[in-house]
């Protein structure tokens, strides 16, 4: 979409949207190139890449490596395979949700299509227990979310491909009660949204909102927020229009009172928007009548595209949005080459320290991500689009106190950095899974697979990443899914994490370790003591002040 189309998109009269006019702070991304970030040092146990960072080098592909795989002090641990995964998976407890994609020509369509519920109870040998076969769960594609605080999961219908038929985006949203049973969800409600259109979405914290984008721009609903207070009777509270471009992933935060959307500009170096949009949500929230979204500030990027989504993590007690983009610069990697801009695209980070004026910081892109690596990468390109060596997903260990993140960097695998020196990054690990080359393994995503990701001598990873602590080893792991081996269970080796906290961070690593669902009881605990002792300390030293009457 080109910036004059955008430009008439935005006068388009708005009656009966829900959209509120007010001052809006527009800041531009700087225009400095970051370095790529600095690669792993792989330990003992190792299998490390042959080429370039993130790379699956055309030869490895055509010999054979790639079928073994690459990893950096991540290990196995165990994997339910199936027919391989899609695109999103979800978690409650010990279980997971592996979305798929099947093919409505598979001719085990009706059988096996749906979400894959999988017990984990036992890292190392997962099993499914059940199949979720409602309209919305056929192909969830992004959408496929669970709240911690409700035990709700949901989705709405479909997404990209297959672009007609079953599993193709439409107003059906799917929810279920996990949290009595998560190994036999339960079905609460199976509702059409009056402008429902699925594509992806998430939660507000307290779960009893779903915000559903439809990666649509105005004069199409873009947000459609839905009413999970009652979930069986799930219902739309408003909907809407962006202005700006397509909204694509979203983020729900401070106390379901602001929101983190992104819009997707598919030809970013080109001038399409491209970015993040903080927005303010509390009318829905506090379910006020006629509730609107309120824009309070955006910021824009020209140097990869199709934003995907923004997760927002405080280092150092900072706030940060952490963002992805899916597309290089443009969205043909080689018209992208020509420009000398990045074919594929990687992480933002973003300071909304001061939400009206955010700051692009800093960047996490690896060496595939590097233009003046094209004409290597460029020959390994065997799908449309720019998305085989971009990121998609990115995980915190714990949004709260976040000194690493996970990220699904699709062809990459899965990729693992050290943030707590927000302008110094570093990779510790990483995961590539192993190509299968028979169909069978592929079945499960066929349509995404072979569409945007291209040939099975590499697989691709796009999901959200689970972080978790084994309660009875005591392992640090990682939960994800990929798309020709499924769900995977994966520890960290060789002392790459946790990090043993260094001096001058001694004050952010209360509670250490920070790793995922297991922390919460410590770090309110902390919280509270830290609390207390900063009051005392005020009021130990502030000064003595006489009462006067005036």
């Amino acid at each position: 979409m080109t910036v004059a189309v955008r430009r008439a998109l935005a006068t388009v009269a708005t009656g009966g949207l829900a959209v509120m006019s007010i001052a809006i702070a527009a800041t531009p991304a700087a225009a400095a190139t970051f370095a790529t970030t600095p690669k792993a040092h792989c330990g003992p146990g190792s299998l490390p890449e042959t080429g370039l960072q993130g790379e699956v080098p055309l030869a490895d592909q055509m010999d054979g490596r790639s079928q073994q795989g690459y990893r950096c002090n991540l290990q196995l641990v165990g994997r339910y395979a199936g027919n391989g995964g899609a695109i999103m998976m979800a978690w409650y407890g010990h279980c997971a949700y592996m979305a798929t994609g099947y093919s409505p020509s598979d001719p085990d369509w009706n059988k096996l299509k749906g979400v894959v519920v999988i017990d984990v109870s036992d890292p190392r040998h997962p099993k499914e227990t059940a199949r979720l076969q409602t309209p919305a769960m056929i192909n969830p594609w992004e959408a496929l979310k669970a709240n911690a605080t409700t035990g709700l999961l949901a989705t709405g219908e479909g997404g990209s491909f297959p672009l007609a038929g079953p599993g193709a985006a439409g107003p059906i949203f799917d929810v279920y009660d996990v949290k009595h049973d998560c190994a036999h969800p339960r079905l609460d409600d199976s509702v059409s949204l009056p402008d429902g259109k699925g594509h992806e979405g998430d939660f507000a914290p307290d779960g009893k909102t779903y915000y559903q984008s439809s990666l649509s721009a105005a004069p199409s609903k873009s947000v459609i927020a839905v009413d999970v207070s009652n979930p069986k009777h799930a219902h739309e509270v408003t909907a809407w229009s962006s202005t700006y471009g397509p909204v694509h992933g979203l983020q729900i935060a401070d106390n379901g009172n602001r929101g983190y959307f992104m819009i997707a500009g598919m030809n970013a170096g080109s001038g399409d928007n491209d970015g993040l949009l903080s927005v303010d949500t509390s009318q829905i929230q506090q379910r006020k009548p006629h509730p609107q979204i309120r824009v309070i500030s955006h910021l824009f990027w020209h140097d990869s595209g199709e934003a995907q989504l923004g997760r927002v993590v405080r280092i150092k007690g900072h706030p940060y949005v952490i963002t992805t983009d899916e597309f290089g610069a443009e969205t043909e990697p080689h018209e992208a080459c020509a420009k000398g801009q990045p074919p594929y695209g990687f992480v933002h980070i973003v300071d909304i320290g001061n939400e009206r004026h955010p700051r692009l910081v800093n960047t996490i892109r690896l060496q595939v991500n590097d233009p003046a690596n094209c004409a290597k990468v460029l020959s390994e390109q065997n799908a449309g689009f720019s998305l085989m060596y971009s990121g998609h997903y990115c995980t915190a260990d714990d949004p709260n106190n976040t000194t690493a993140i996970a990220c699904a960097w699709l062809s990459s695998g899965v990729r693992v950095f050290d943030v707590r020196d927000v302008m110094h990054p570093r990779e510790i690990a990483y995961y590539n899974p192993p190509a299968h080359l028979d169909e069978n393994t592929i079945r499960g995503g066929a349509p995404y697979f072979d569409v945007l990701v291209g040939t099975r001598t590499k697989d691709s990873t796009a999901t959200q990443i689970r972080w978790l602590r084994d309660p009875r080893t005591h392992q640090e792991e990682l939960w994800f899914i990929s798309g020709e081996n499924g769900f995977q269970v994966l520890k960290f080796t060789n002392g790459a994490y946790p990090f043993t906290p260094h001096p001058a961070a001694a004050a952010d690593t209360t509670g250490w370790p920070p790793v995922g669902d297991v922390i919460r009881p410590t770090s309110a605990a902390t919280g509270a003591l830290l609390i207390m002792l900063l009051a005392t300390a005020i009021f130990a030293n502030r000064p003595t002040r006489r009462l006067t009457r005036g």
